[in-house]
C-alpha cells in the first residue's frame, strides 16, 4: 500500500470545508469491501463502469465513494494501480469542480436549475471522459429521473449517481446502472474506531479507545460525524485532550455511567 492510500484526507486548507475531510482514494474508504475490490478490478481493467450508483444511509460514504470513483476515472495511473495514483495533475487537484470535464450537482440543486439542464445536460452526456455525479438522486423529480433514463440510453459520458433512498429513484432509472448499483453499508465499530484514532494522530489529539467507540455509537457509525467528532476535539477539548469531560459536553451522556457496549466478541485492533 502506497504512502497516498494511507493519506486519508487533504491537509487542511486555509478554509478548511466538509471535503477536505473526505477521503481522495479507495484507500481511505473503509466498511466498504464489498465495493472497493470491485471498482479497483475494473480500473485495471480498463477503466469505471460507465454508469455507477451508490445507495445507503446517510453518513455510510456514498458521496466519498462517488467523488473517489470519479477522481481514479480520470487519474493518468489508475489502470495501472487500481486506484489514484496520487502524482499526477488530477490527484492534486484538491476539488474535481476545478475540472471542465466535471459537473457535480445535488438532486435537489438540478431541480433548481432547469434551464442549465437542457441548455448542458444533454451536451455533457454525449461527451466521452466528463463526468456526472449527481448526489442525493432522490431529490430529482418523477419527471427528470423518467428522462434521464431516457437519456442514459445514449449517453457516453460517465454518470454517478448517490441516494439514501433507493426507493424514491424511478425503477427503469437504477435498473439502466445494471450490476453497477452498490449498496454502502455502515462500518463496523472497529472499522469506526480505527478511522477515527488514525485521524486523532494526524491531528494531535489525545483520546483513548474507549472515548472514541463512546462517541462512534453515539453517533450511530455516521462516518461524517464521527469524523466531525475528532476534528472538534482539536479545536475545542482542553489541550485536545478526549476525556470524560469532553464528552460529556458534546454527546449530552453521563459518560461515567455510560456502558460500551462492544460489536464484536474481541478488542478493538488498532
Amino acid at each position: 500500500m502506497s504512502d497516498y492510500e494511507n493519506d486519508h484526507f487533504f491537509e487542511p486548507a486555509t478554509e478548511e470545508c466538509q471535503d477536505d475531510r473526505r477521503p481522495r482514494a479507495f484507500g481511505g474508504i473503509i466498511g466498504q469491501d464489498h465495493i472497493v475490490p470491485r471498482l479497483r478490478q475494473s480500473l485495471r481493467n480498463g477503466g469505471l463502469p460507465q454508469l455507477l450508483a451508490f445507495v445507503g444511509p446517510s453518513g455510510s460514504g456514498k458521496t466519498s465513494l462517488a467523488t473517489v470513483s470519479a477522481r481514479a476515472g480520470k487519474c493518468r495511473h489508475a489502470r495501472d494501480l487500481g486506484d489514484c495514483c496520487g502524482t499526477c495533475p488530477i490527484c492534486q487537484l484538491r476539488d474535481l469542480n476545478g475540472l471542465p470535464s466535471y459537473h457535480e450537482w445535488t438532486g435537489a440543486e438540478l431541480e433548481q436549475q432547469p434551464t442549465w439542464w437542457m441548455r448542458e445536460g444533454p451536451g455533457i452526456l454525449d461527451r466521452p471522459g466528463y463526468t456526472l455525479f449527481i448526489d442525493e438522486a432522490q431529490d430529482l423529480s418523477k419527471l427528470r429521473q423518467k428522462a434521464l433514463f431516457r437519456q442514459l440510453e445514449r449517453a457516453r459520458a460517465n454518470v454517478i449517481l448517490a441516494t439514501t433512498h433507493k426507493h424514491e429513484i424511478v425503477d427503469a432509472l437504477l435498473n439502466r446502472f445494471g450490476a453497477n448499483v452498490f449498496e454502502v453499508r455502515r462500518p463496523s465499530l472497529q472499522q469506526a474506531v480505527g478511522l477515527m484514532w488514525r485521524l486523532c494522530e494526524r491531528l494531535d489529539v489525545r483520546a483513548d479507545e474507549e472515548h472514541l467507540a463512546r462517541a462512534a455509537q453515539h453517533y450511530a457509525l455516521d462516518l461524517r460525524k464521527c469524523v466531525d467528532f475528532v476534528y472538534s476535539a482539536r479545536g475545542q477539548a482542553p489541550d485536545r485532550n478526549v476525556n470524560d469531560e469532553f464528552l460529556r459536553s458534546v454527546l449530552g451522556v453521563a459518560c461515567d455511567d455510560a456502558q460500551l457496549s462492544r460489536v464484536t466478541s474481541r478488542p478493538l485492533a488498532l
